[in-house]
């Protein structure tokens, strides 16, 4: 996956029980900036019914294709909760202040519900039966076998890697860097207060492949487990067994010759994780990327997006056909809808230390996000279960559901299913909400407080291009770490520029917040959450 480069809200202490004033908007009589703990549902109150009276709804739409949303709708005219919350067709403001600028030319999605309630959810239970019927699904009645032996390195593909460093020795280069060559550490990443690593030189790699050369077995040893939790070990050297609690790392063959990798996880801070991947390349070396490239980015070193979209071998509609399979397979499809088909490439790399990768293949990610009455979980890419502090050992956290694929013409690429919740008891019937104008004036004024303070910055600009209105699951982990409650909230999403000076090193980018929400707003009560927290 692509890693996760989300800011964590900067805010003075004076922002936190700040009232916002935007201009001749009316703001909430509270902080803006929701604290852990306290009576959350008591900030959830039952609209006035002759407000809520929604009248006729719109039709549903025809579906999604690439870089659409399924909760786009036209809010034109027959979208009742629009015209409740005052949502204008577009949301058109700018803003600007010293080196910060932000202008807001978007779309505004507003589910076309007739209301919207609070709902009770808890993490739903990682059980042996959904395990079951997740390996029927992709594996069918296939041998399983243990991961940690599976993926060892042969003899084969060590004397393959052997020789290849050897080649490269002889000729004096190296392709990913020639300080690879050299027979002294170099000090790469040091800081201050930081441990000193070193890259392994050329020849030490050389060392550390005989080793694994001499210790690897002839053949891949195949040894059939079952999908479940203790059942998957290591093996050490006397052929002794070390099972593992509360995970499971399978190993499956197809008829077509992949061989993909099967994980099962759960721990305190993470109630469900499956995780299926089809491996590319040489075993050994499972350093996989999967991510979105930006349209955007003019330094990508990517082939055109047509020949992307070719390499994928399958239409995003062909894509978006086989995850629903999958979905209504899994008995997902009642409770999910696909939010989002994106063009996703795969970068595999084959250098010790990860950092140099060449293209492998190309496909299409489908996120899957939950309906309750129409109304959706919004599609954002953070995964939550993040800590107030690195110091905190032991607060149990608790990360979003989240159902994605990734397929191309050979099938699937990759599975992720997190966090599956059950939905509980309806806490309010029919939730009282901030009208949009009031919801942009919280925006518009909190974006500028988190970019207050910019140490190397000499400009930074917003471009905010869709505003979305969907629910978000929000809970206090200092009271309970396995239910929360289902909110409605606003997302603003777009592309965010930086321009710096850093120790004189001038310099720009650019970076595509498509995925990734710039604030999100509580819709009933104003406060901004932080997503990564989830409170």
């Amino acid at each position: 996956m692509q890693n996760k480069d989300i800011r964590i809200l900067r805010l003075s202490a004076a922002a936190l029980t700040l009232l916002l004033s935007a201009g001749c908007a009316k703001t909430p009589d509270q902080a803006v900036v929701r604290q852990k703990g306290g009576d959350s549902l008591a900030q959830y109150q039952e609209a006035d019914t002759a407000e809520a009276d929604m009248g006729e709804t719109a039709p549903e739409s025809d579906g999604i294709s690439e870089g659409q949303t399924a909760t786009d709708a036209d809010i034109s005219g027959t979208n009742m909760l629009a015209q409740r919350l005052q949502v204008p067709e577009r949301y058109i403001a700018s803003d600007s202040e010293g080196i910060y600028e932000l202008v807001c030319d978007a779309q505004v999605i507003v589910p076309d519900v007739e209301k919207v309630s609070v709902w009770k959810v808890s993490q739903r239970e990682f059980s042996q039966e959904l395990i079951d019927r997740v390996t029927e699904v992709f594996f069918g009645d296939l041998p399983v076998y243990n991961g940690y032996t599976y993926f060892d390195t042969t003899k084969a593909e060590a004397l393959e890697q052997l020789n290849k460093l050897k080649a490269w020795q002889a000729e004096g280069s190296h392709p990913y860097g020639s300080y690879l060559t050299d027979t002294s550490e170099i000090e790469v990443g040091v800081a201050d207060g930081e441990d000193e690593f070193s890259l392994p030189t050329l020849q030490e790699q050389i060392d550390m492949w005989e080793e694994i050369y001499a210790a690897a077995p002839e053949e891949r040893a195949r040894y059939e487990v079952e999908p479940a939790f203790g059942t998957s070990y290591y093996q050490d050297e006397a052929g002794g067994k070390d099972y593992l609690d509360g995970r499971f790392y399978g190993a499956v063959e197809t008829d077509d010759g992949a061989a993909y990798s099967y994980r099962l996880e759960k721990d305190p801070n993470s109630s469900m994780d499956i995780y299926i991947e089809r491996q590319h390349g040489i075993f050994w070396n499972g350093i996989l990327n999967w991510y979105q490239p930006e349209e955007s980015d003019d330094a990508s070193d990517l082939p055109p997006r047509e020949e992307l979209t070719a390499m994928a071998g399958i239409t995003s509609e062909e894509a978006r056909a086989l995850t629903d399979s999958y979905m209504e397979q899994l008995g997902f499809a009642e409770e999910f809808s696909a939010k989002a088909v994106n063009l996703s490439v795969c970068k595999v790399s084959e250098d010790m230390d990860g950092t140099t990768y060449h293209l492998d293949s190309a496909g299409w990610q489908v996120d899957y996000t939950r309906d309750v009455d129409g109304f959706p979980v919004t599609d954002e890419e953070d995964w939550g279960g993040s800590l107030e502090s690195i110091d905190d050992m032991t607060t149990e956290t608790w990360g979003y559901e989240r159902i994605e694929f990734t397929v191309n013409g050979d099938g699937l690429q990759e599975a992720h299913i997190m966090n599956l919740y059950d939905v509980g008891e309806r806490q309010v019937e029919n939730v009282q909400m901030l009208s949009f104008p009031e919801i942009a004036g919280i925006f518009e004024q909190m974006l500028r407080i988190q970019n207050a303070d910019l140490d190397y910055d000499t400009h930074i600009g917003y471009q905010v291009d869709r505003a979305e209105l969907g629910y978000m699951r929000i809970y206090d982990p200092g009271t309970d770490s396995r239910s929360g409650l289902l909110v409605p909230v606003w997302d603003f999403f777009g592309q965010e520029t930086h321009e710096y000076d850093y120790e004189g090193e001038i310099g720009s980018y650019t970076t595509n917040r498509s995925q990734y929400s710039f604030l999100t707003i509580n819709a009933a009560d104003g406060t901004v959450i932080n997503r990564g927290l989830g409170y």
